[in-house]
């Protein structure tokens, strides 16, 4: 079993940062579900709804509209940053065990 993993740990080490890609719908799909299993996320979720929906109240049709706009500029950045993170994380720990086999950064490409 341990020879198993080891080999498996050599395999995505040798492999560039396309896993990384083909690792994100799996990842997407299982943080949706800690997202919507944590009572956090949904508290401060409610929060920021409710004071948007506030500050739509004063808006012209055309500010609201910037508003959101801004809004969606903002997720995407958001957005971005949590899978590079998450991604560098991923290379960290590839690392991680890669220096217990005996394998330095250099030679993983990651």
């Amino acid at each position: 079993m341990i020879k198993h993993v080891i080999n498996c740990m050599r395999d995505m080490i040798r492999m560039d940062k396309g896993i990384l890609e083909e690792l994100m719908p799996f990842v997407t799909e299982r943080l949706g579900r800690t997202f919507e299993r944590d009572k956090e996320y949904k508290q401060a979720i409610a929060k920021e709804n409710e004071i948007y929906e506030q500050l739509k109240q004063g808006l012209t049709t055309q500010k609201e509209e910037q508003l959101a706009e801004y809004f969606m500029a903002v997720k995407t950045t958001e957005g971005i940053c949590e899978k590079l993170s998450y991604q560098q994380g991923v290379r960290d720990m590839i690392l991680f065990y890669a220096s217990i086999l005996g394998y330095s950064g250099e030679k993983t490409g990651l």
